[in-house]
């Protein structure tokens, strides 16, 4: 029988470890809030991103006064300027400019969680391979993504959750279950991520395995 051998997507790892720049002191103060629970999405805000639904949640959220869970949208996109209507009542967003690739860790770095999403659509069936989840797996911080397709990396590594695509209350527990973890669970999670890329999708690691299949 013919044998199949899935080698998955690698990462090079020695742009994040060679390459990454400092934020400028100003976008820190003005658009890091202090003493808050910070919920990042870093990437495009296009029609695929399905983000209305994150601010949905921001919204839910907000009506709790002492919910100190605040969601900041670091990026640009055709939808922007929608997405900033959508929010402007709400409190709990912050909109920031898109900034370097080199500096996207540092933002990373000042989150808690790290979020994304992806419309209902059959396309995704068969599971999402998202550039962005290196990014946040790379910084050491738990993922949850609204995705109802196959389920693939997060759940591998243990590094968060998907939760179904559209559902904004399922999305909302999960957020506030994150909230509710310790400093210790998330960072344990986060290194989970971390490690699976390394020991995982590193090239190095997929070349040898590649060469394997020759011996």
């Amino acid at each position: 029988g013919a044998k199949v051998v899935s080698i998955p997507q690698g990462v090079d790892l020695d742009f994040y470890r060679s390459n990454q720049k400092k934020l400028p002191a100003d976008f820190i103060d003005l658009f890091i809030p202090k003493n808050k629970f910070i919920v990042t999405y870093a990437g495009t805000m296009g029609k695929a991103n399905a983000l209305e639904y994150i601010i949905d949640a921001a919204k839910k959220l907000a009506i709790d006064k002492d919910n100190d869970v605040h969601f900041l949208f670091l990026g640009q996109g055709h939808l922007k300027d929608q997405l900033i209507e959508q929010a402007k009542d709400i409190g709990n967003i912050t909109f920031a400019p898109a900034v370097m690739k080199e500096q996207v860790k540092a933002v990373l770095d000042l989150s808690n969680l790290l979020v994304a999403s992806v419309r209902n659509e059959k396309i995704y069936r068969y599971g999402i391979s998202l550039n962005k989840f290196i990014d946040y797996m790379y910084s050491r911080k738990p993922i949850v993504c609204m995705f109802s397709g196959y389920p693939s990396i997060i759940n591998e590594a243990n590094c968060g959750e998907f939760t179904p695509s559209e559902d904004v209350d399922s999305f909302v527990s999960a957020i506030n279950k994150y909230r509710n973890m310790s400093t210790n669970e998330l960072d344990s999670l986060g290194h989970n991520g971390h490690n699976y890329l390394v020991e995982k999708l590193n090239y190095q690691i997929l070349g040898v395995k590649f060469m394997e299949l020759f011996e």
